[in-house]
């Protein structure tokens, strides 16, 4: 699968969450490099992108579970109430 049609996979998502999305696939199949063939993994990846792309609440999903930004600053706001 080429690049240009990993990225049309998955079209209702931003560019950051698809890539996201294609780390998570490709970590998951991590497992199964030197166990299959290269075509086998192809197919699994190419499986699993598809089914991705047919369900349309996937996007939800993988836009609740896409990392985002967070303040690294440790600091607590903290409100006084009285």
């Amino acid at each position: 699968m080429s690049a240009e049609q990993k990225h049309e996979a998955l079209p209702a998502l931003e560019e950051a969450e698809r890539a996201f999305v294609e780390a998570e696939v490709d970590a998951v199949l991590a497992g199964y490099r030197g166990r299959l063939p290269a075509a086998e993994l192809a197919w699994m990846r190419e499986q699993l992108v598809g089914q991705l792309e047919d369900d349309r609440n996937f996007a939800e999903l993988a836009r609740a579970a896409y990392p985002r930004e967070v303040d690294q600053s440790g600091e607590i706001a903290r409100t006084r109430r009285g």
